[in-house]
């Protein structure tokens, strides 16, 4: 069974589509920093303009390999009314120190508030790396330290994903995705806006199996 609401998801779709006809920003990314090109694997909605707006960037990291999982980054513009993806990355990138340059200087050029990457086993690289580079807003996550008698905490960056905080994610998600676009219910949460089909053809897949939400068998769920 699909996770996400259907009708929702088949609107989503064809709205996208239409906003891309629309046109998008294409941006690549070089190891000084961004620029704008017709074949750049960035896409943008508009400009970041962190004078009016703040920033969140969103992230989950792969081993960059042709056969492994995509690399994801995705920008959200914070606004009083709704909030709106307007940056969206999918690619792979096997160098993890050059993926965490590219996070860093993303998260300069929109100044984010926060920049939460996925500590996964690749992610573990990528927080580090980014903690050294003493990222904007990087996600600190405090834990307690078993081995000290004390009782004393040491510094983990990165959003670790469990089965309470996918549980949570998700569930903001769906909200989130529902007060958009389907603003007549009762919801009590900020809407989230996707002009990106490639999010909503994940999300279009994503499934629930032996009681887990997950990827539908040949479909990937990393923008998700």
């Amino acid at each position: 069974a699909q996770f996400f609401n259907s009708r929702m998801v088949e609107e989503g779709i064809a709205d996208a589509h239409q906003r891309r006809r629309a046109g998008f920003i294409r941006y690549a990314w070089s190891g000084e920093g961004f620029y704008r090109s017709p074949v750049g694997q960035w896409q943008f909605t508009h400009e970041p303009d962190p004078s009016r707006f703040k920033y969140v960037i969103g992230g989950d990291c792969a081993e960059g390999l042709e056969v492994s999982d995509n690399d994801v980054l995705i920008v959200i513009e914070i606004r009083h009314d709704a909030n709106e993806v307007i940056g969206f990355w999918r690619g792979k990138e096997p160098s993890k120190p050059m993926h965490a340059m590219m996070i860093h200087h993303l998260a300069d050029w929109c100044k984010s508030s926060a920049t939460a990457i996925e500590r996964n086993f690749p992610g573990n690289s990528v927080n580090d790396q980014l903690a050294q580079m003493a990222c904007r807003g990087l996600y600190l996550q405090s834990r307690r330290d078993e081995g000290d008698i004390h009782g004393g905490m040491f510094p983990r960056y990165g959003w670790q994903e469990t089965a309470r905080t996918r549980s949570l994610m998700l569930g903001q998600l769906q909200a989130s995705l529902l007060k958009a676009w389907m603003p007549n219910n009762d919801v009590d949460t900020v809407p989230l806006i996707v002009p990106f089909p490639e999010i909503w053809e994940e999300l279009r897949t994503f499934v629930m199996m032996n009681k887990k939400a997950e990827a539908a068998r040949g479909s990937r769920d990393d923008c998700v």
